[in-house]
C-alpha cells in the first residue's frame, strides 16, 4: 500500500471519491458541506488530522472527519492499525458522532482495487419505475464516470441540493459543475418549477447560459496569470494564449465557446496553483448576463449590473437618460437597449454610478 495515498482534499480528479461513491452512500451533510483545501490544512495542528504523522486526513469538521474516516477504512489509504491512526479515528468517531451511521451508508456491493474506472463492481438491480411526479434523479458525472447520483424529491428539495451545489465549487472541476448544473435547469424546466432567482442566475452561469464581457474574460485571465507566475508559471503560455485569443476578438461580446474554454482552464490553474475554494469560481466573474435577466428585461424589469431590478419607467427616466448620456456617455431608451450595452462593455463602475442615481431618485 502507498503510504502517501490520496486523502480527500489531495483527490484532484475525483478518481478516489469515484470508487467510494460505490462502496458507501455519501451522506447528506458531505455533499453540502464545504470541504477542507490544501489552503485550509495549513494552521491546523497535527491533532487534527487522523495520520497526524504525515498530516494527512484532517478531520477538523463533521464532513472532512466523515472523508477522511471511509478513505481510510473503505479505500485503505492508511494503515488503520498505526497506533497513532487508530487512536486518532478513535477520537473523532467518538467526536463527531460518526460510528452509529456505518450501516445505514453501506451499499449493497463494493469495488476493488482491481476494478476498472469505468465499470461496475457488480451488478446493481433495475430501478422500478418511478411513479412520484415530484422525484427527479440527478447525477454528477466526470465524462462518461458517474461520480454521484442524488434523488430530489420536490421543487424546496431541487433548491436545497442546487443551493449545495454552488456553495461547493471547489468539490469538482469546471466541466462536472456545468454539465451538473445544466441537468438541474432541463430538470426545473421539466416540472415547471422556478427557482429563486439568485441559485437560477449562478446555475445559469454555470451552464454557460450566459453572454461574457471582453474585459471581465481579460481580467480574469490576467488575475490567475498574477497567481501562475508565482505559483505554477508552466501554465503562463496557455493563459497567454487564451488572453489574447480574447483580445483580438471582434466586439466587447466573448462567444460562449470561448468563454467555456476561458473557464475550464482558469479552474485547472485554480486546482494547480491551490486557489480553488479561495478565488471565485471563474464562471461567476466571467458570465454576468444570464437568460433568467434578458427574460426580465423583455418583461419591463431591468437590473442594474451587480444590483436590483428597477421598473422600466424609472431606467428610461428622463433624469436617469440625461444622466447616463451626460456623465456615463451612454444612451439606451429601452431595456433591451441598456441590454446590449451590458453585453458591449458597460463598466462595473459606470453601472455603480448608475445604481447610485436610480436610488437617489427613489428616495426623493
Amino acid at each position: 500500500m502507498d503510504k502517501l495515498a490520496a486523502d480527500h482534499v489531495r483527490d484532484i480528479h475525483g478518481k478516489e471519491l469515484y470508487r467510494l461513491s460505490h462502496i458507501r452512500r455519501i451522506p447528506e451533510f458531505v455533499m453540502n458541506a464545504k470541504l477542507a483545501s490544501e489552503d485550509d490544512l495549513a494552521d491546523l495542528p497535527d491533532g487534527a488530522f487522523l495520520d497526524p504523522t504525515t498530516r494527512r486526513f484532517p478531520a477538523h469538521t463533521r464532513a472532512d472527519a466523515w472523508m477522511s474516516y471511509h478513505f481510510i477504512k473503505d479505500l485503505n489509504a492508511a494503515d488503520a492499525s498505526n497506533p497513532f491512526v487508530k487512536e486518532a479515528i478513535d477520537q473523532a468517531l467518538n467526536l463527531w458522532k460518526l460510528a452509529e451511521e456505518d450501516s445505514e451508508d453501506e451499499m449493497p456491493c463494493e469495488m476493488s482495487e482491481e476494478d476498472s474506472e469505468d465499470e461496475m463492481p457488480c451488478e446493481m438491480p433495475e430501478p422500478a419505475e418511478d411513479a412520484d411526479p415530484e422525484h427527479v434523479k440527478l447525477v454528477v458525472r466526470s465524462g462518461d464516470t458517474e461520480l454521484l447520483a442524488i434523488d430530489v424529491y420536490g421543487q424546496a428539495d431541487l433548491e436545497k441540493v442546487a443551493s449545495g451545489f454552488l456553495a461547493n465549487p471547489g468539490r469538482f472541476p469546471y466541466h462536472v459543475r456545468k454539465d451538473f448544473a445544466e441537468q438541474v435547469q432541463k430538470e426545473a424546466s421539466r416540472k415547471g418549477w422556478e427557482l429563486p432567482l439568485r441559485v437560477d442566475n449562478d446555475l445559469q452561469k454555470t451552464a454557460g447560459m450566459a453572454v461574457g464581457c471582453k474585459s471581465d474574460v481579460v481580467k480574469v485571465i490576467q488575475d490567475r496569470e498574477i497567481v501562475a507566475r508565482m505559483r505554477r508559471p508552466d501554465t503562463l503560455p496557455q493563459l497567454k494564449e487564451l488572453r489574447e485569443l480574447v483580445e483580438k476578438g471582434a466586439g466587447e461580446v466573448v462567444p460562449p465557446d470561448l468563454v467555456e474554454k476561458v473557464a475550464g482552464m482558469v479552474d485547472a490553474v485554480d486546482r494547480l496553483t491551490g486557489s480553488h475554494g479561495r478565488m471565485t469560481p471563474p464562471e461567476m466573474e466571467l458570465f454576468h448576463t444570464t437568460v433568467r435577466d434578458m427574460r426580465e428585461f423583455k418583461e419591463a424589469a431591468s437590473r442594474i449590473r451587480g444590483g436590483r431590478y428597477v421598473d422600466k419607467a424609472t431606467l428610461c427616466s428622463e433624469q436617469v437618460q440625461e444622466f447616463a448620456r451626460n456623465e456615463l456617455g451612454i444612451e439606451f431608451t429601452s431595456p433591451e437597449e441598456y441590454l446590449n450595452k451590458v453585453a458591449s462593455g458597460i463598466t462595473l463602475n459606470q453601472s455603480n454610478r448608475l445604481q447610485a442615481k436610480i436610488l437617489e431618485i427613489q428616495m426623493r
